[in-house]
C-alpha cells in the first residue's frame, strides 16, 4: 500500500495479493521480527480493522505485497467476562514496531 493505492478497499488489495499455487489460492505473509508493542497503545487506536489489516501490507522476499505477521504461542485467550462487550477486540490483533515505524498482523501459531 503507498499513496496510488491507499484509497482502495481491503478487498481489492486482498483480491490483488492472491498467490496460486495449482488449484488453490492463498494469501502470502511475511514474517517480521520486533513488532513488540500493541499497535492500538502507539497512536493508532483511531484505526479501523480494515485500516489496520492494510497498514500492514509489507512487501515479500518476492518483491510482492504480503501481509507482516509476527507469530506468538499462547494457550490464552483474549475475550473475558470483564471485556465481553467490547465491540473491536479484533483491533488488538495488531503489532508495531516503533524503529521500522510498521505494524504487524498477530497470529498465533500452536506449537
Amino acid at each position: 500500500m503507498n499513496c496510488s493505492d491507499n484509497h482502495l478497499s481491503l478487498k481489492n488489495h486482498m483480491d490483488a495479493m492472491l498467490r496460486t499455487s495449482g488449484s488453490l489460492a492463498g494469501l502470502p505473509i511475511v514474517e517480521v521480527s520486533g513488532h513488540t508493542e500493541n499497535a492500538l497503545s502507539c497512536g493508532k487506536n483511531h484505526l479501523t480493522l480494515d485500516d489496520l489489516f492494510k497498514a500492514s501490507i509489507g512487501v515479500d522476499s518476492c518483491g510482492k505485497p504480503a501481509l507482516r505477521v509476527k507469530f506468538i504461542a499462547s494457550c490464552d485467550v483474549k475475550k473475558t467476562c470483564t471485556n465481553n462487550s467490547v465491540d473491536d477486540l479484533l483491533r488488538s490483533m495488531f503489532a508495531y514496531d516503533s524503529t521500522t515505524k510498521t505494524i504487524a498482523l498477530v497470529l498465533n501459531q500452536s506449537v
